[in-house]
Formats: C-alpha cells, sequence, structure tokens
C-alpha cells in the first residue's frame, strides 16, 4: 500500500492540487458549477492510485465515469453532511470515523462503476 502512494507521489499532489483549483473556480462562478465539478471529479483521486494515470488523463476518465451517476454522487456528498456533523458531537474521533466511512463509501461506488464499465467493455461477454 505505501509503495503505490510512493510512486504516485507527484501525480497524485498534482492531481488533488488541479482538481481543487478547478472546483473552486466554479464555486466563483456561482456554486453550482463547483457542484457539478466536485461531483464529476470525485473519482481523480482513485484513478490515480488504482490505475497509475497522470493527473490530467484522471481528470479526463473520472469526467467520463461519472456521466450518468452525478445525482448518485450528490447524494452521497449530502448525506455526508449530517454524517460529520454527528461525528463532531462524538468529540472530533466520531468525525474521524465518519470521513472513514464515507471515503469507504465512495471507493466502494468508484469500484462498483469501474467493474460495470468493464463488464460493458469486455468482447468475451455475450449480451443479449
Amino acid at each position: 500500500m505505501i509503495q503505490g502512494f510512493r510512486n504516485n507521489y507527484v501525480h497524485i499532489i498534482l492531481a488533488h492540487l488541479i482538481t481543487t483549483a478547478l472546483i473552486i473556480l466554479g464555486f466563483l462562478f456561482l456554486i453550482i458549477p463547483g457542484i457539478i465539478l466536485a461531483c464529476r471529479l470525485a473519482f481523480v483521486s482513485y484513478l490515480v492510485m488504482d490505475k497509475g494515470l497522470e493527473p490530467v488523463a484522471a481528470i479526463e476518465k473520472s469526467w467520463e465515469m461519472t456521466r450518468g451517476h452525478g445525482l448518485r454522487i450528490f447524494g452521497m456528498g449530502l448525506a455526508a453532511v449530517p454524517l460529520f456533523c454527528a461525528g463532531l458531537l462524538f468529540f472530533i474521533v466520531g468525525a474521524v470515523v465518519a470521513v472513514m466511512w464515507v471515503k469507504a463509501a465512495f471507493a466502494s461506488l468508484y469500484y462498483a462503476i469501474d467493474a460495470r464499465q468493464q463488464w460493458e467493455n469486455d468482447p468475451y461477454i455475450v449480451r443479449e
């Protein structure tokens, strides 16, 4: 696990900086574009680590992967807010658990969407 981070360290930092800059830029344009960008770029860090993509390629792939899943990602983000607030009530320790839970949920969604896209693009599967 640490080796994968060590190999992709620069790409992870660059991808995070570019993604954050795009989302902040989107929020400057009346909040809604920022929300859309945040939802569509939710998988950038997973793509850099899992697929070893360059930051710009990961942004493009995340944009492609999240097409049609924006409301689901937005709903998960909305559900994360009260979960995090409830975690704060438990002396910050609960917030750490809440963040881990939310990150695990987003990782699970990434895995499900990636597996579905791989299945749809597999030429050896006969579909009727």
